[in-house]
């Protein structure tokens, strides 16, 4: 290939957007900030807690519903207490 038939290919470039660039989402797709992260550690601690309280097996599934559904419990108490 000659200088002359170089120059005559079309340079590539890469197509450039125009306005505003797309935000980037955070790892795992979630654009939350660390509450997610902040339950699950209320979860896991509210497990030992009630696990560390349960005797029998029975106690213990009931331990697992309790450490799940608390922090619904405490916000729906926490909202009946304030003035409205």
């Amino acid at each position: 290939m000659t200088t002359l038939e170089a120059s005559a290919v079309p340079e590539t470039r890469s197509v450039r957007r125009v306005g505003p660039r797309p935000r980037r989402e955070a790892s795992g797709g979630s654009t939350s900030s660390g509450g997610g992260a902040v339950y699950g550690l209320g979860m896991i601690g509210a497990l030992v807690y009630f696990l560390g309280t349960a005797g029998n097996g029975q106690e213990r599934v009931l331990a697992l519903g309790k450490a799940v559904v608390w922090p619904a419990l405490l916000v729906y108490r926490a909202f009946k207490v304030l003035p409205t």
